[in-house]
């Protein structure tokens, strides 16, 4: 059970007074539980326009925000990590400025305060004075609360009032009177009405002023879609891959902003886990794989069992100064693997979720926008991609802030959150919009073209991802590299550095094969009564059987004859997918062309054994039939047919082949015969399963 994290009113009031004065925590660091409405409702910071609150109270990075600027528009450089401990609270500065929900007897509620403050209205505990003209400020002797004012009220003492119109978070202001797309947010103390990137309610609203661009507005989600059509190959504004082995988040240009800077848990790099190349970001303590913020002994457990010395962790990562173009849109893509406690339903203020922000730059007013979450992909995932159109703040300077935050130190002793292959190239590179992968490009080695859905229901554009996530890639060099051991596929390495195991079906080893173009070659004749001048021999191509004088098989009497290869060794193991097999075409024309249109899935009822064609296998002195021409009626009506016998239950013997003739009768024999052409004996590769 989450244990509650409540502190009073005035806890706030005092902690926002200090922001006020410059001795506070950095905005970023206002815990997001003890924010109070004065109606006793806690709001939880993180959505919408509580970090913007936050920074009216003190400066939103201070000295370690590298995104700053000044009143000239100049960018003030961030700090280093020990800047940074010298202006975040940590948790326990934090208890030296704010008492616990258990000190009730030194801090008074939000009611409390209201006794203890006097408005306009109120003179008992204000001391006259002469000097005091109504409605002028005057000094008041003491605390003045942010958005309270001193002024003189018709007694002549000095009180304090509030300030008409001040805020200090998002929720202190009314609802928008614009449409759909306005929001108020908490700026400067001031309610200012905005309306939100990238949201529309027609077309007309997306027009982004580039004649190239297709702009449409999505629904049901009403974002806008700026469809540009595919661009020459430009540079990326980003690629951030964490591969070399002094690729750190700040050799790379990003700023790692810490409420907790003295503990383990911080984004790092690892080769632990990565979606390619072999690194990845790590928001956790490396030791321990977990993010837990007390104390952990050496077997990773808690010292503190009760895990009362577990902190809220708030860890944000800024991307380097980003200067969208003006003249095409932008698309933000990160690879996120995250290990966090399990999903509580809590909308705005579930806790343990990677949140990422757009925050523009230069802009006297500026505030941050929430894009995407690991909300999006299931809040724990495997590796999985992440994509945010960046086109409604084409031509801006911005920086995007990925920042895990716990909201409390309940249920941290899970892994933690991984970035990797963090890219912000021009969405009309790789072909703009698309509706699937095959819009995006060929593949190669290392890489795909996919079609992704961008984060809160854009469009969907085209990015390049890793084609195996979490694994290593290396293109090949050669044909032998890509040799995958399976004589039934073709292994070449293609120039994209990509092999391709082409699966074929074909006798990939022949051990006999007779095509009878020019004589029978290496099968023998059997012909048990040669006066009748009936037997096997080489006609149209193919070994036939019949007699030359008469272009058919009659005679006084029965007639017989057989085919007999040499004796064949054949393997004693196959390869996956390979089959050992007899193959010939046969054209069969006999006494049952009279017979009805044979069925194929009956056999021929021929007790008589009239006019059959049959192929026997033998093993020393053992026979076996393994094929008649009962099984397809008696004949082909003279048309080619394909056959095929599997002679797997004789692997590793030495076996001949027979195939007979047999008319049965001396009556109705005055049809074609029977034609076998390419008659081969070999390894078969079997076509790949569907």
């Amino acid at each position: 059970m989450r244990r509650a994290r409540t502190t009073s009113w005035m806890t706030t009031v005092i902690a926002l007074g200090l922001g006020a004065c410059g001795g506070g925590p950095m905005a970023d660091d206002v815990p997001r539980d003890v924010a109070d409405d004065g109606a006793g409702d806690a709001t939880v910071p993180g959505a919408d326009g509580d970090v913007e609150a936050a920074e009216e109270v003190t400066d939103i990075m201070d000295d370690t925000d590298s995104g700053a600027v000044d009143a000239d528009g100049e960018d003030l450089a961030p700090a280093d990590g020990g800047d940074a401990e010298e202006t975040m609270t940590d948790a326990g500065d934090a208890e030296e400025t704010m008492t616990d929900v258990g000190a009730e007897e030194t801090m008074t509620d939000a009611g409390d305060a209201e006794e203890t403050m006097t408005d306009a209205g109120d003179t008992e505990d204000a001391t006259p004075d002469a000097g005091c003209v109504e409605g002028d400020p005057c000094v008041f002797s003491g605390y003045l609360p942010p958005c309270y004012q001193a002024r003189c009220n018709t007694l002549a003492a000095c009180i304090a009032e509030r300030v008409p119109g001040c805020c200090l978070a998002d929720d202190q202001c009314a609802p928008p009177e614009g449409g759909a797309c306005a929001t108020v947010r908490c700026l400067q103390r001031t309610c200012t009405e905005l309306v939100i990137p990238g949201c529309c309610e027609h077309d007309g609203a997306c027009d982004d002023g580039l004649a190239a661009t297709t702009d449409t507005c999505v629904e049901p989600a009403a974002r806008c879609a700026q469809c540009a059509p595919p661009c020459p190959e430009r540079t990326p504004l980003l690629r951030a891959t964490f591969d070399a082995p002094g690729a750190t988040p700040t050799a790379l240009g990003f700023v790692v902003a810490d409420s907790q800077p003295g503990d383990a848990v911080t984004w790092q790099r690892t080769t632990a886990h990565f979606a390619a190349g072999g690194a990845a970001l790590y928001l956790g303590d490396p030791r321990c794989r977990t993010y837990y913020g007390g104390a952990l002994d050496a077997g990773c457990a808690p010292r503190d069992p009760s895990g009362q010395d577990s902190g809220r962790v708030q860890v944000g990562l800024y991307t380097p100064v980003l200067s969208l173009p003006a003249d095409s849109p932008a698309l933000l893509t990160a690879w996120v693997r995250a290990a966090v406690e399990p999903l509580a339903h809590l909308g705005a203020a579930e806790p343990d979720v990677l949140r990422v922000h757009v925050e523009p730059l230069g802009v006297v007013a500026s505030t941050l926008w929430e894009v995407a979450s690991t909300l999006d992909l299931g809040k724990s995932t495997d590796w999985a991609p992440l994509a945010v159109d960046l086109a409604p703040w084409r031509g801006q300077v911005v920086r995007v802030r990925f920042e895990l935050d716990t909201l409390d130190g309940e249920d941290n002793l899970h892994e933690g959150v991984w970035l990797d292959e963090i890219t912000v190239s021009l969405a009309c590179a790789g072909g703009g919009c698309c509706a699937d992968d095959l819009d995006c490009g060929p593949p190669t080695a290392c890489s795909r073209g996919a079609c992704l859905a961008t984060a809160q229901g854009g469009a969907r554009l085209c990015a390049e991802l890793p084609a195996t996530p979490g694994l290593l890639c290396t293109p090949c060099t050669g044909d032998e590299v890509c040799a995958d051991l399976d004589p039934c596929t073709r292994d070449v390495c293609l120039p994209s550095g990509t092999c391709a195991n082409t699966t074929f079906c074909c006798l990939e080893r022949d051990l006999l094969a007779e095509d009878f173009e020019t004589s029978l070659g290496q099968i023998a004749v059997v012909d048990p009564d040669p006066s009748d001048g009936v037997a096997w021999f080489r006609k149209d191509g193919a070994a036939w059987f019949g007699d030359p004088r008469t272009g058919d098989y009659a005679a006084a009497g029965r007639v017989r004859g057989t085919l007999v290869t040499p004796g064949i060794e054949l393997p004693a193991t196959l390869a996956p997918r390979q089959s050992l097999r007899m193959t010939m075409s046969l054209r069969l024309s006999t006494e049952w062309d009279l017979a009805a249109e044979p069925d194929p899935l009956v056999p021929l009822d021929n007790p008589a054994g009239l006019d059959r064609l049959f192929v026997e296998v033998v093993d020393a002195a053992f026979r076996t039939e393994v094929w008649s021409s009962d099984r397809i009626g008696g004949t082909t009506l003279g048309a080619p047919r394909e056959i095929a016998i599997d002679l797997a239950p004789w692997r590793g013997r030495t076996v001949r082949i027979e195939v007979h003739f047999d008319s049965g009768d001396e009556t109705l024999n005055t049809f074609d015969g029977a034609f076998i052409d390419a008659l081969a004996i070999g390894l078969v590769c079997d076509a790949p399963p569907d």
